[in-house]
């Protein structure tokens, strides 16, 4: 099995289901790996369904990929609120910080917050990469 057929089995276990008016991504059943590698994605958060949907997306990514060039390409959320709602999560400042400090000129903070965002998204989808990589049977 290569990582696109792991990928794929794996997207199978997400569904979407709806809190407060809202949809999000949940795992339609307990399944301790995959609930293991979600856990070590978020890096010590609570459940985020920013990070849940990212798992998904570059699961789903990665599974109609061709298995030659596995590079995201991520992109920013074009809309400031969808922006803003990301940067809600405090503890995503510490990722601003780091690109304010990496670039050394002086953004807007919806660019700054765009850039961390676009970071944290490849991150995951990495992770997933790697996940993949670990499990995959060739």
């Amino acid at each position: 099995m290569n990582i696109q057929e792991l990928a794929r089995q794996w997207v199978e276990k997400f569904e979407w289901a709806e809190r407060e008016g809202r949809k999000y991504l949940r795992l339609k059943e307990e399944d301790p790996e995959l609930t293991e590698i979600i856990r070590e994605i978020h890096q010590d958060r609570l459940p985020n369904d920013f990070i849940y949907q990212e798992v998904w997306e570059s699961l789903c990514e990665i599974a109609e990929s061709d298995g030659e060039n596995l590079n995201p390409e991520k992109e920013p959320d074009t809309y400031y609120k969808d922006l803003w709602d990301w940067f809600g999560d405090l503890q995503n400042i510490a990722l601003i910080d780091e690109v304010l400090k990496e670039k050394g000129i002086n953004l807007g903070i919806m660019d700054i917050i765009g850039i961390a965002q676009q970071r944290e998204k490849e991150r995951i989808y990495f992770e997933v990469i790697k996940y993949l990589n670990e499990r995959a049977e060739f």
